[in-house]
């Protein structure tokens, strides 16, 4: 189908990101914790597209579970970019 696949990108991504925000020596501004938030849009970059294909199995506490990980519009922003990105 001419689709690329990389299995566990989610998950293996997380440590360069880690490194990469190490590096810049990035932590938190104004208060906002940016390091949790890069890296858990990091981790979980694919669910919103996941949920969408299973919209009807998916309930209320998966998306609370997620949002207390990560900033739910951010990462829905993220994820649209991800998908327009491979167009």
């Amino acid at each position: 189908d001419g689709r690329i696949r990389s299995m566990d990108h989610e998950e293996q991504g997380v440590e360069p990101a880690r490194v990469f925000l190490d590096r810049l020596n990035v932590h938190s501004i104004d208060g906002y914790d940016v390091r949790r938030q890069v890296l858990g849009m990091t981790a979980q970059h694919l669910k919103p597209g996941m949920w969408f294909k299973v919209r009807g199995e998916v309930g209320d506490g998966a998306f609370r579970r997620l949002a207390q990980k990560v900033d739910l519009e951010l990462l829905a922003r993220l994820a649209k970019a991800d998908c327009e990105g491979r167009r």
